[in-house]
Order: C-alpha cells, then structure tokens, then sequence
C-alpha cells in the first residue's frame, strides 16, 4: 500500500506540531491532582479515583470482525512523502510522527491489503467492517483501548483527505487505511483508499 503524502511536512510540522504545542497532547506530562484529604491530612472515606493510563505506542491490534490479530510495525514517511508500509504484509503499521492512539486527535494505523503473490494481507477484509464494528490496541503500558468504527469512505489514491484522516481533532480517533480499487502494473499503486474512521469507547 502506498498512500500519496504530498504535502505530509506541512500537515505534521504545522498541523499536528501546532496541536502539540497548544495542547500538550502527546508526551507531555500531566500534573497529578491531589489526593482527597491531602492537604488537611485528615482522612476520608471516598475510594481514590483511578486515571486512565497515559497512551503509549501500540503493539498489537485486533479487529475480531475480520478476523485480524497483527503486531503494529512504526513508520514515518518514505523518500516521495508517502506514509511508509509494514515491512511485513502480515502486520499493520502506526504513522509514529502522528498522534498516539488513546490521544485527543487522528492516530493512524495502516495495513497492506495483498501481497506479492497476490494472497490477502493483514488488512484484505477491512473495507467489510460497519459501524459499530470494534478494533482494539494494546500498548507498550500494558493498557488495551476499544475503539468502535463510526464509518467506512473510499476515496480517489490522488484525493485523499489528508487533515481529516492525519489531522489534529477534538476527539479521540483511530483511522485504519488500506488499498482498494484496481491495481495499476505501471504505477505499482492501487487506485483507491479505504478509511475506516473509529472513536475511542470511554471505559
């Protein structure tokens, strides 16, 4: 899978550098709040609220509608700009220069539809998924997220919307993408790219 990246410095040094900086919504640590009864010292009898764990950098996903289970591979951009494919078409891939998945924005997991040899890869059945629909993603902390599949688009390999798919957002999502279409021998590219747009099921 290839996705065209034109335009890809721009969108993580202005976009997603930008929600960085404003946001703090990456790695940037977050103050704790005192615990209850702290500064009088006297103790009270509430039970201590437990915060979700800070997102760290995936590991595995499984998508048990489609029978996916795949190690999570981290690329960055390739020498044309596109975002980089899993060396292995038997695993997904994470866009690591953008947003982790469990933070506030568009994390982005990727995943080869076939193969060489024309055998499915990891993510041949994804464009069968339907809202609703659940993906799940440990991470190097241990913790496992659920994200549910709000919806499924196809769009053009030289339409592709970068912002919305790659972008900074007000809520917690996970896009996986795939190839679709028809195989193009010359280009080595497919036509098309399927999207599958999931949000974060609170816990």
């Amino acid at each position: 899978m290839d996705i065209r990246r034109t335009g890809i410095i721009i969108l993580v040094v202005a976009g997603l550098a930008a929600a960085i900086i404003s946001a703090g919504r990456f790695h940037q640590p977050v103050s704790e709040p005192m615990p209850l009864g702290a500064a009088t010292g006297v103790r009270v009898g509430y039970p201590t609220a437990v915060a979700p764990a800070r997102p760290a950098r995936p590991l595995t996903i499984s998508i048990p509608a489609i029978n996916v289970a795949a190690r999570v591979e981290y690329v960055r951009t390739d020498r044309q700009g596109n975002m980089d494919v899993p060396a292995d078409a038997d695993n997904a891939a994470w866009f690591e220069p953008g947003y982790l998945p469990g933070a506030t924005g568009n994390a982005v997991i990727a995943g080869h539809y076939d193969k060489a040899d024309g055998s499915p890869a990891a993510f041949y059945r994804l464009s069968g998924l339907v809202p609703g629909d659940i993906a799940e993603v440990s991470d190097e902390n241990g913790a496992v997220r659920k994200f549910q599949v709000v919806r499924v688009e196809s769009f053009d390999s030289a339409e592709f919307p970068l912002d919305d798919v790659f972008g900074p957002a007000d809520t917690i999502n996970l896009n996986l993408i795939t190839c679709s279409g028809t195989w193009n021998a010359a280009a080595k590219n497919y036509s098309r790219r399927t999207v599958v747009f999931t949000r974060l099921i609170p816990e």
